[in-house]
């Protein structure tokens, strides 16, 4: 089955321009019927769906940003009960 601009972009929600972009962004090659009234460039709707779990299978978790120097990064919740319920050390 081939899509037009305007039914990609009722598939992901979005404007046809934008539509456009994420087509040409993930490479998804166009089938051109030609000029004339109600033809010009179609994607197949297999292709478009592959390509759309291909990007949800390479997308990562990215980690949280711990801010430098915070004195609790990095340590688990009893490490930091048995720092702070300890008796202060003299130097």
């Amino acid at each position: 089955m081939l899509l037009t601009t305007n039914e990609v972009a009722d598939l992901l929600k979005t404007t046809p321009g934008a539509a456009r972009n994420v087509l040409d962004r993930l490479q998804v090659q166009p089938v051109n019927l030609g000029r004339g009234r109600g033809l010009g460039l179609r994607w197949y709707k297999s292709e478009v769906m592959e390509a759309l779990e291909g990007t949800r299978k390479t997308q990562r978790k990215r980690k949280p940003s711990v801010p430098k120097g915070d004195m609790f990064a990095g340590k688990s919740a009893t490490e930091l009960i048995a720092e702070l319920t300890s008796e202060p050390t003299r130097q």
